[in-house]
């Protein structure tokens, strides 16, 4: 009986144990390697591209190819990439490529909800100067950062800004660290209100900020080339997520930030030309200074917020296709030139002909002919008024048969001389 009693008290806690286990709730996924939580920061649509697939190599141009033609213009004329349709800022181009992306260390998290901007070259009249990587904290509840890149445009490079939005968009596939390794965001990701690290890519202490997991990404440090296509850029184009966020409400770069980008323009040692791709200040220390002290609830209500219109897809072919036209013209020419032989030939069969055609080169040309003579008709009244003026004087000289009478009265004066 003891036996059974054990035997059944060890079944009762058994069915117990597996009960609780059942009904507590599974490890987070973001602390499984099975599934990447940072997926969520892709728009939603249909077969996307792996986020976690290695950067993408640069295209390594063969050495006697001359530069007015470069090997990767097929890339650009195959490669659409989303319009920059920030109306405030006017385009840039560059007439050369920008300088690699330098290494540096990220600091460290200054607190929760802040995200990572990271470092990149822009452009001023006297050539590329590095704006730093710095800590931003989020505009709105679910924000992410899609850094701005460079792109080969119409044998230049033209500049595409970054912007704020719920999902990450395209980037040039530029590698620049932290978790931007080309396709995506590996940083992190929301969890409803609150922003959680990855720490395998970011500087997170666990004692400041407690949202934190661990999630390998597969970076490559070698690959540092900072724009997409052109001579040795590299060879990516956009994803169907990546263009659908171009259609999704986004915001432009905050006040804070485009003064931080002309801070940087007025520091001489930021230069390339000084610091030979290598600058004095890769990454601010501390973070950005905003004049707010929480994420919005929404975009609308950030301080300041500039919101972008959807914007169109940017085909670089276009420009190259420009002259590509006008040699598709000229083939429209020579289609009317084999109709040019056709009325020929139709006048040939009449050659044939002699008579027809002598009937109707007369008339044709009697009909011209026909169209001076009501000139000649309206000559011929003023001839007519001319006639009648002699016609009294020659015509009616009948006057002269009265006057032969006269030789009848000299016949009579003799008889009276005698």
């Amino acid at each position: 009986m003891r036996n059974l009693a054990r035997l059944s008290l060890a079944a009762v806690f058994c069915f117990l144990f597996t009960s609780c286990s059942r009904n507590s709730p599974p490890p987070p996924a973001a602390q499984t390697e099975s599934a990447d939580p940072a997926q969520a920061n892709l728009a939603p649509v249909s077969q996307q591209t792996d986020v976690t697939q290695p950067a993408p190599q640069p295209v390594n141009p063969p050495a006697p190819e001359p530069p007015a033609q470069p090997a990767p213009q097929p890339v650009a004329q195959e490669t659409s990439y989303p319009e920059d349709n920030d109306s405030s800022q006017p385009p840039v181009y560059a007439d050369q490529p920008p300088p690699p992306i330098p290494q540096y260390s990220q600091p460290e998290c200054p607190g929760p909800n802040y995200l990572w901007t990271p470092g990149s070259w822009n452009y001023a009249s006297t050539g590329y100067y590095w704006v730093p990587g710095v800590w931003v904290l989020a505009p709105f509840v679910g924000a992410l950062w899609t850094p701005p890149y460079w792109a080969f445009d119409n044998n230049r490079y033209l500049w595409h800004h970054g912007y704020w939005g719920s999902h990450i968009g395209f980037y040039g596939g530029i590698n620049y660290g932290f978790g931007y390794v080309g396709r995506g965001y590996e940083g992190g990701y929301w969890n409803r209100d609150h922003f959680a690290y990855n720490r395998t890519v970011n500087n997170v202490n666990i004692n400041v900020v407690k949202n934190v997991y661990n999630y390998r990404v597969t970076n490559i440090t070698n690959v540092r080339t900072s724009y997409v296509g052109g001579r040795g850029g590299l060879d990516v184009h956009p994803t169907a997520a990546e263009m659908a966020v171009m259609h999704e409400r986004r915001i432009a770069p905050l006040p804070e930030q485009v003064q931080h980008i002309r801070q940087a323009a007025g520091n001489k040692s930021q230069f390339a030309a000084v610091n030979h791709g290598r600058p004095e200040t890769a990454a601010a220390a501390r973070p950005l200074e905003t004049s707010y002290h929480a994420p919005a609830a929404h975009p609308a209500e950030v301080p300041g917020a500039r919101v972008l219109p959807p914007a169109e897809t940017k085909r670089p072919e276009t420009p190259h296709t420009q002259p590509v036209h006008p040699e598709t013209r000229p083939e429209a020419h020579p289609e009317p030139r084999p109709r040019a032989p056709q009325p020929r030939e139709q006048r040939a069969e009449p050659e044939r002909r002699p008579a027809p055609e002598a009937r109707q080169a007369p008339q044709a040309r009697q009909a011209p002919q026909a169209r001076p003579a009501p000139q000649a008709q309206e000559e011929k009244p003023h001839q007519e008024q001319a006639k009648p003026a002699p016609r009294p004087e020659a015509r009616p000289e009948p006057k002269p048969e009265p006057r032969k009478e006269e030789p009848r009265k000299e016949e009579r004066r003799p008889p009276l001389a005698e």
